[in-house]
């Protein structure tokens, strides 16, 4: 069954991501998009050529044809608008961080029972076909006995009217991009961690964080993680072996044309050559747009159910509080 999605806000990621990703996959169309400005809404539909808007969201969540919402709004109106979609009757996918608490994530869940519809979190990574390798190495023992992992996530962004540097409305680096590592790390693993540390640098105006790094403990290894948006372009993501290294040069947003290459280390620091594994990388937008829409016809679980969701959230809580508190802080 083809769904009909909607789109709540005109956000960058929807025109650049989720639009595409929409019209390529095979279980969906896009049918409107909704701003609180007509005007734009008007804008957006013809220059993306998108059949209906509206210049409201409760006029797009009252369209019956609609069948799933992508959320794009900022940070602070996920939660609160996915109840109201769930409660219209349309199933969601949200951008993440899908919610800044657990309290919220509980009431969703909460709606989500009573309503018996789908939500998930928009963790386009998990869709990729490059982390079932990645499971696949580090399940054969390849790189000995498992010890540690590191991830690094930075962008330069100094838009200074940019949703990210309102704390207000949830911005900030460790919600945009700290959470991939920390994500990636935990479901390549299929471990919940047990507690954290945290030291974040805020911004000398608004008080965002603009760069921070943590150390999470999990059962079998330790993540160390930075991220940042006043930093340079980077992405890495390593698994640190008693016996050999796996490296991960584009772990979060590999693109169609730019492949994927995985990186295998003998021990060593001097002349070591990697054993190179390339893969396709498909749009993992459009895989988990595809994967959604068969959770919906299929009754079957999400890619990133809320009970996911749950402890993605209670890590970043638990990172928040121990920066605040200067300690490491119990999952």
């Amino acid at each position: 069954m083809k769904l009909k999605w909607g789109i709540l806000g005109v956000a960058k990621i929807a025109e650049d991501q989720l639009i595409p990703a929409i019209r390529q996959s095979e279980h969906g169309e896009v049918w409107a998009i909704a701003s609180r400005d007509e005007g734009k809404a008007r804008q957006a539909a013809d220059r993306m050529a998108i059949p209906n808007y509206y210049g409201s969201y409760e006029e797009l969540l009252a369209d019956p044809a609609i069948d799933v919402i992508y959320n794009t709004l900022p940070n602070h109106l996920h939660a609160p608008w996915i109840e109201k979609c769930l409660r219209a009757g349309k199933h969601v996918l949200c951008e993440k961080p899908l919610a800044l608490n657990t309290r919220e994530v509980k009431q969703l869940m909460k709606v989500r029972d009573e309503t018996g519809l789908k939500v998930s979190e928009a963790f386009m990574v998990k869709s990729h076909p490059q982390w079932k390798k990645v499971k696949e190495i580090l399940q054969s023992g390849v790189l000995g006995k498992l010890q540690m992992v590191h991830g690094h996530f930075t962008y330069n962004m100094t838009d200074m009217s940019n949703v990210r540097y309102r704390p207000e409305w949830g911005g900030g680096g460790l919600y945009d991009v700290g959470v991939y590592p920390i994500f990636t790390t935990r479901h390549a693993l299929e471990e919940v961690p047990t507690k954290v540390f945290a030291s974040l640098h805020r911004h000398i105006r608004n008080g965002v964080d603009v760069v921070g790094s943590g150390i999470i403990e999990f059962p079998s290894a330790q993540l160390t993680f930075s991220c940042g948006m006043q930093v340079s372009d980077y992405q890495l993501l390593q698994f640190f072996g008693d016996e050999k290294r796996l490296e991960m040069k584009l772990p979060f947003n590999p693109t169609v044309e730019s492949g994927v290459t995985l990186e295998i280390y003998d021990a060593g620091i001097y002349h070591v050559k990697p054993e190179i594994i390339t893969l396709e990388a498909p749009n993992q937008y459009t895989l988990m747009c595809d994967q959604f829409a068969e959770s919906i016809n299929n009754n079957s679980a999400e890619p990133v159910p809320l009970e996911d969701t749950l402890i993605n959230t209670a890590i970043l809580d638990a990172l928040f509080e121990s920066d605040r508190a200067g300690q490491w802080v119990q999952i």
